[in-house]
């Protein structure tokens, strides 16, 4: 788990990875290969397996750490604070990129390469809104709006 927050994998790959070892395990312990993923996910208190999802847990912890680092203001806070604002400068937007209605019409013009951007989309997909403040862009001109306003 540690190396997780690293890691930009996506759920088919962390499918890929994942499944050899579930379908090994779910063997050795008596119990069908062929169960559903919501009830191998489910925690024990649900009657469910309790075996952990990587895709969420690589995405949780990195939205942890993410929050944990900029609000005690680390050094890697700092660089962290750095990458967000160069991820806002690539956006060409005037709000903050915390807020998830945006998402859909950025994310088609950003790279996808920048693990904010990873942190964006996991948040965005599993609707986490986050109160991280960061410095915003703001129209030079009376009637300037951002690029990923217009309607294309």
């Amino acid at each position: 788990m540690y190396p997780l927050p690293a890691l930009t994998l996506t759920v088919k790959e962390c499918t890929s990875i994942m499944a050899p070892a579930i379908r090994a395990a779910l063997l050795k312990a008596g119990i069908s290969s062929c169960i559903s993923s919501v009830a191998r996910h489910a925690p024990t208190q649900s009657l469910g397996l309790d075996v952990p999802n990587l895709y969420t847990a690589m995405g949780t912890a990195r939205t942890s750490l993410l929050l944990e680092h900029c609000w005690q203001k680390t050094p890697t806070g700092q660089l962290l604070q750095v990458a967000i604002e160069n991820h806002v400068l690539d956006v060409g937007l005037f709000d903050f990129i915390w807020d998830n209605t945006h998402f859909a019409s950025y994310s088609r013009w950003c790279s996808h390469h920048s693990w904010i951007y990873n942190v964006c989309a996991f948040n965005n997909e599993k609707e986490i809104v986050l109160s991280l403040h960061h410095a915003q862009l703001h129209p030079k001109r009376r009637n300037d709006r951002a690029l990923m306003h217009q309607n294309f």
